[in-house]
């Protein structure tokens, strides 16, 4: 493949101490505890918990939950089209297992076919297989559930054009880079599937590292169709930066940019007198958005993550090599940027999940709460599994082992 970078250039302990031993110490923690318990009323209210008599740190008498039917509408539809999508791929994997029997997780791939004709069988999107022998079982499946969770087949994108979001929540170094640049380069294989404009959104010290990745991987690909990948870091000026996000639109191809840079465009007061940068980044937006290191968009009241939330784009794909396993609220935040309303408002979500799976792992905690508790996270786990993959370094096991 002929590939051209636009504006890119190479360059180069403390121990605990014993609460008799330390009235400091447990000066301080009363201190905390006071401040706890004269928590004001309306702090509760907003994370859905009612106040609590115990002076200690503890479970508490949570307030009933809600059912789905006490749910907003747009949380409702949401639910319902990921229900249906649901079954709609578990369906289709059953006849894909049938037709092209994949590989197990220690076999190599040799042909990696994303969509097909359940009639005729015959392959309609496939991966390009001077790409697929680079990729482990493990990116193969992730190249696959990606497809399947923002475009699910060729026939549903063309009846749906807006799509859906994902999340590879893929341990660092397992090829999350690999994965959406083979991605990538299918989606611009096939034109019929209406991907045009690709941005990337990243750390500012990541940039360089997408550019060389994208020419490590495809500048020996004979493609008939070429695609530029833009570095608009490189731009700093906002007529610069207008005139390569104009060539970004008219030529299409990849967009790669820092969450700096992106913020500090979308929030630029002149940004009315370049409509091209308004409409190609924000509305309606590319036809595809990465988020790589997308666990930086784990507070809704971010300006990160408010610039982000304002790109009207559905196809929302997010990286992040540390899935917030520990901040149900932080997961919340990520979650809702690929896939909006699925988890209600977060006071919803509070009542449905949070306070419920938190209350369940108090040292006090009743055995009513602990199993309250593991209904509640299996519920929330299959809710997510859908479109959220993990994946750690035991995938590697059998790369190792004689």
């Amino acid at each position: 493949m002929r590939m051209r970078v636009v504006g890119f250039e190479v360059t180069n302990n403390n121990s605990l101490c014993d609460e008799e031993d330390s009235p400091v110490i447990i000066k301080k923690h009363k201190r905390i505890r006071k401040v706890y318990d004269e928590s004001s009323e309306e702090n509760d209210e907003e994370n859905g918990k009612n106040i609590t008599t115990t002076p200690t740190k503890g479970r508490k008498n949570i307030r009933k939950m809600k059912n789905e039917d006490e749910l907003s509408e747009l949380t409702k539809d949401a639910l319902q089209e990921e229900k249906s999508r649901k079954m709609r791929l578990e369906k289709r994997q059953q006849l894909y297992n049938q037709i092209f029997d994949p590989p197990t997780p220690i076999e190599s791939c040799k042909k990696l076919v994303l969509d097909f004709d359940s009639e005729t069988k015959k392959e309609l999107v496939t991966v390009h297989p001077d790409l697929v022998k680079f990729l482990k079982p493990h990116q193969v499946a992730g190249v696959k559930f990606l497809w399947d969770s923002v475009f699910e087949s060729l026939d549903f994108t063309k009846k749906k054009k807006k799509g859906s979001g994902a999340i590879l929540a893929h341990c660092m170094g397992l090829g999350k880079t690999l994965q959406i640049i083979t991605l990538v380069h299918t989606l611009f294989r096939y034109p019929e599937i209406g991907i045009k404009t690709v941005l990337i959104i990243t750390p500012h010290s990541t940039i360089e590292n997408w550019c060389k990745e994208f020419q490590k991987w495809l500048k020996d690909i004979p493609e008939e169709k070429n695609f530029l990948v833009f570095n608009l870091s490189e731009s700093k000026t906002y007529e610069s930066r207008n005139n390569l996000v104009q060539e970004w639109q008219r030529e299409s191809g990849v967009l790669v940019t820092s969450y700096q840079s992106y913020r500090t465009i979308v929030k630029f007061k002149g940004i009315d007198k370049f409509p091209t940068l308004l409409e190609t980044l924000v509305d309606p937006g590319p036809n595809l958005i990465i988020c790589d290191e997308g666990h930086l968009l784990k507070n809704h009241n971010s300006a990160i993550s408010k610039a982000v939330n304002r790109i009207k784009t559905l196809r929302r794909i997010v990286l992040t090599g540390t899935p917030l396993q520990n901040n149900l609220k932080e997961y919340h935040c990520m979650v809702d940027f690929i896939r909006p309303n699925l988890l209600g408002s977060l006071k919803d979500f509070t009542n449905r999940f949070i306070n419920p799976i938190t209350n369940g792992q108090y040292s006090d905690s009743t055995p009513l709460d602990v199993k309250l508790m593991k209904r509640r996270s299996h519920v929330l786990h299959r809710m997510l599994e859908g479109f959220v993959q993990r994946c750690d370094y035991t995938v590697l096991t059998p790369f190792f082992t004689s």
